[in-house]
């Protein structure tokens, strides 16, 4: 009598556990508290992966700067980041998905036209910053590549530094407004934001060394026992052809241009067979 006793009741824990909501919190810059703000592309995919969780797991969408979100995700065990660089610190403190949900090709040094005549060689971070002491901005908190964060970390002084849920939408515009002589950016987001041909006449885009052809995004959740059974879950709903195809797609419709979607496409599908 007691077996089964002891059986029923941990029959009961387990269905109460599988019928329990687990809210993911998904710290994002975008507005989510205001009814007019929309939902950039890589949180649309977030949220169509966060729609095809297990019922149990509910999305939940707060608002938070890029310095502030790996303090949540370290504080608690159920936060999510999205569109996140895999560096071997972040990987320390964090549940990284198998897939990227976003990539995009490498930063570039984004300058206005009339400083190029004073940068001439094949290390721009170099001329621009330590030779030349252009005014270049970055985003306190985001990940541009090994090489460039090192540069940064060397150089910090140097730069003009933003920080917050809007500082790389502040210095993109002050960089069009002639107050940032550059930022290190990926043209796509310039083209995206502004008209093409705007950014044609007035914008030059310098490769910078020692970069990657490109930038992969992924998911990280806290590293904890449930931060590892939501990675769990949003790596199997990654792993399925018409998830991939939709993150393709999507990438497709929005930013690149046909020469960079075929680039795009092509590296999305070397990761997605790994």
């Amino acid at each position: 009598m007691r077996i089964i006793v002891v059986c029923l009741m941990i029959h009961f824990s387990v269905l109460s556990y599988a019928s329990e909501i687990i809210t993911i919190d998904v710290v994002t810059d975008i507005a989510v508290s205001d009814p007019k703000s929309e939902l950039d592309l890589i949180t649309g995919l977030m949220v169509h992966i966060g729609e095809r969780l297990p019922s149990q797991f509910k999305l939940n969408l707060i608002e938070g700067s890029r310095k502030r979100e790996w303090r949540q995700l370290t504080d608690s065990d159920n936060v999510c980041l999205y569109n996140k660089v895999k560096t071997q610190k972040r990987e320390a403190i964090a549940q990284f998905s198998k897939y990227p949900i976003a990539t995009f090709p490498a930063n570039r040094l984004t300058i206005l036209k009339s400083k190029k005549s004073e940068i001439h060689t094949s290390e721009p971070l170099k001329e621009a910053i330590i030779d030349r002491q252009l005014k270049i901005g970055i985003t306190i908190g985001r990940a541009y590549g090994e090489y460039i964060d090192d540069f940064i970390k060397a150089n910090s002084a140097l730069f003009i530094k933003g920080e917050g849920q809007t500082s790389a939408d502040r210095q993109r515009k002050m960089l069009m407004k002639g107050r940032l002589d550059g930022v290190i950016e990926y043209s796509t987001v310039f083209i995206n934001q502004f008209s093409a041909e705007k950014v044609g006449q007035e914008l030059e885009f310098l490769e910078i060394e020692n970069t990657q052809t490109s930038i992969f995004g992924y998911i990280a959740c806290s590293k904890s026992k449930l931060g590892l059974s939501i990675i769990n879950e949003i790596n199997e709903i990654m792993s399925q052809e018409n998830i991939q195809q939709h993150i393709i797609d999507s990438h497709k419709k929005v930013f690149f241009n046909p020469q960079e979607q075929q680039i795009i496409a092509k590296e999305f599908h070397k990761k997605f067979k790994q």
